[in-house]
């Protein structure tokens, strides 16, 4: 009897035990799920929070940029409405639409040159003023050198860095890669097309890291509605050169943004181990 005693009183025991044990489990898995779901919850809401801090940046970039880009079009409608721009037209004109925008962009007029006039182009310059006018190519070590012979050209007349030291007056666009492709895509589809990721030969504030965007311009009164008439009547293109902190900076100089946000901005491709574009780190200075 003693032995039945003991066994209904340890039972009775457990039986007050585990709804203990199970209520505390419970709370448990409860605690546990809570903090799961904060945790998610915070996971989503810091996610929500950053996509909308960099949709912001990123939209106020591309507005800027639209912005720049404007300009160029607005050149290539004054080149468009004018039987010829001669180079004090368009200095008056560039340094109107450039009023405090100069440091971060500056504008070209490159007119195409064929192989066969091309001696004739470069005396009608020297005769104009520029004495020492002649097409250039780019050294690969940075030095000028007298462009070797091609079927054509895309010189550097006019600039709205006005001083000829500076302005790179004779450089032909047309003789590296990246440059000429974005002219023959510009040219061909009658839009503006880019050229990303160089380096700028005058470099805007000391820097080299830039993109430049061209539009092209078709000789007044012809047609310019397919590829073969666009090549045949392109009397030259409008280049816009970007160095690219300089004109990140001016932008996001002018926005309202949440200041203490670590930005970088990195090329289009899928080079995981690109180095970035542009990158501005509180309390440093961009690069």
């Amino acid at each position: 009897m003693q032995d039945l005693s003991g066994a209904l009183s340890k039972r009775l025991h457990l039986a007050q035990v585990w709804p203990l044990v199970a209520v505390g489990l419970l709370g448990l898995v409860l605690a546990a799920a809570a903090w799961i779901t904060v945790s998610v919850w915070e996971e989503r809401l810091a996610k929500a929070r950053f996509n909308a801090v960099a949709g912001d940046y990123a939209a106020v970039l591309q507005n800027g940029l639209d912005g720049y880009l404007d300009k160029i079009r607005a050149l290539r409608a004054f080149y468009d409405a004018s039987e010829g721009v001669n180079r004090r037209e368009f200095d008056l004109f560039t340094s109107q639409i450039l009023s405090g925008h100069g440091s971060a962009m500056r504008l070209l007029w490159c007119p195409r040159v064929d192989r066969q006039e091309r001696p004739v182009f470069e005396s009608g310059v020297q005769r104009s003023g520029l004495t020492d006018f002649s097409i250039k190519d780019w050294a690969p070590t940075g030095n000028v050198r007298d462009a070797t012979e091609r079927e054509e050209y895309f010189p550097i007349l006019y600039s709205s860095v006005s001083h000829a030291r500076t302005a790179t007056f004779g450089t032909d666009l047309h003789y590296e890669r990246a440059r000429s492709s974005a002219i023959r895509r510009a040219r061909d589809g009658d839009t503006m097309a880019t050229a990303q990721n160089i380096q700028l030969r005058n470099p805007i504030g000391g820097k080299r890291p830039g993109f430049i965007a061209f539009l092209p311009v078709y000789k007044p009164g012809t047609l310019h509605d397919s590829i073969v008439s666009r090549r045949r009547n392109l009397e030259g293109v409008i280049a816009g050169a970007f160095q690219t902190s300089t004109v990140f900076d001016a932008i996001l100089a002018q926005a309202v943004l949440p200041p203490s946000v670590d930005l970088f901005i990195y090329p289009s491709n899928n080079d995981q181990n690109a180095p970035p574009l542009y990158a501005r780190v509180v309390g440093r200075q961009t690069r």
